[in-house]
């Protein structure tokens, strides 16, 4: 949705007759108030253009909203000019419904970084965000359709952009950009280690568990959708104090006649046992720890010696 409005955003400005601007940036808000996403390009081209960056917003915005009405597009509900000319931009029910179809259409491929050629190992990469069609800002060969009467402020002739000192700095760019979609360049997948569950081998998962697991999960999928290469890890933690109490606690229970074979049961049956295992030698453990008087600490010693 980012890419739309910004391809929106470009049009809308070729349209009011401005030339050769950097890729207008958008930004989604710290503050839903402020709208669902945010770019500041009235700003940034309100002073090349010697023109009040709030007075250039509002004309920005209505270019945007006439642009909405001519394309049919029905992506924005509404645009606000906010401080010294920010505009927020607010999505319509509409195109978040059609959101949800993509992404029921799509599944898990949905908003997925574009995978690698087979020189890159097939491994997801991470296509340069600048690597955009030459020529692409003054609307030739892009397939797109310019709308010249995106509102009647629109000057006749193009107000190209003086600019100065940042003149071959612009023009380096734009070299440096051309080179790159020749060249097909690819940024190196960044490598991500996420450690997460470490789930206790005698001990039941319960939801306090699961809620780890699913963000350690959701974590690295993130991650993997934006062109990284994630290995997960995971301690299964088998080796420990609570091995030691969960290994005391079923001697208790065997002394006290409950078969801890663990015959006849399921996994779940299994896991019962052991829960119920780690819970009685946690229970002497840590009372015998607290308790006072003679004797006292025999217990904790018995299962720290089984730790070690």
């Amino acid at each position: 949705m980012k890419k739309i409005i910004q391809d929106l955003l470009e049009r809308v400005l070729e349209g009011m007759g401005v030339e050769d601007f950097a890729p207008p940036v958008v930004s989604v808000p710290e503050n839903p108030a402020h709208g669902d996403y945010s770019t500041n390009v009235a700003m940034l081209l309100s002073r090349q253009l010697k023109q009040s960056p709030v007075k250039f917003a509002e004309k920005l915005k209505n270019a945007i909203i006439k642009d909405q009405t001519i394309s049919d597009a029905g992506i924005i509900d509404r645009v606000e000019v906010a401080g010294p000319g920010f505009l927020n931009i607010y999505l319509s029910e509409a195109s978040l419904i059609n959101q949800v179809s993509e992404v029921l259409k799509t599944k898990d491929a949905y908003g997925l970084a574009p995978k690698a050629g087979k020189n890159q190992h097939s491994v997801f990469s991470i296509q340069h965000s600048d690597t955009k069609k030459s020529g692409q800002k003054q609307g030739k060969n892009t397939g797109k359709t310019s709308h010249a009467a995106t509102g009647s402020f629109i000057a006749q002739k193009p107000a190209k952009i003086h600019r100065k000192s940042s003149a071959n700095e612009y023009m380096g760019r734009q070299n440096k950009k051309n080179q790159q979609e020749e060249s097909n360049e690819f940024i190196p997948a960044k490598r991500i280690t996420i450690e997460f569950a470490q789930p206790n081998p005698f001990k039941e998962i319960h939801i306090g568990h699961v809620r780890n697991i699913a963000l350690g999960e959701s974590y690295s999928r993130l991650a993997e959708s934006t062109g990284s290469i994630v290995r997960r890890v995971n301690y299964e933690g088998d080796v420990g104090m609570h091995v030691a109490k969960s290994l005391w606690g079923l001697e208790r229970l065997a002394k006290d006649g409950v078969d801890i074979s663990g015959v006849g049961l399921d996994v779940r049956g299994k896991a019962a046992l052991l829960g119920r295992a780690y819970a009685v030698g946690s229970k002497a453990f840590e009372g015998e720890k607290s308790a006072g008087g003679e004797g006292s600490g025999a217990r904790a010693a018995q299962i720290l010696r089984m730790a070690v």
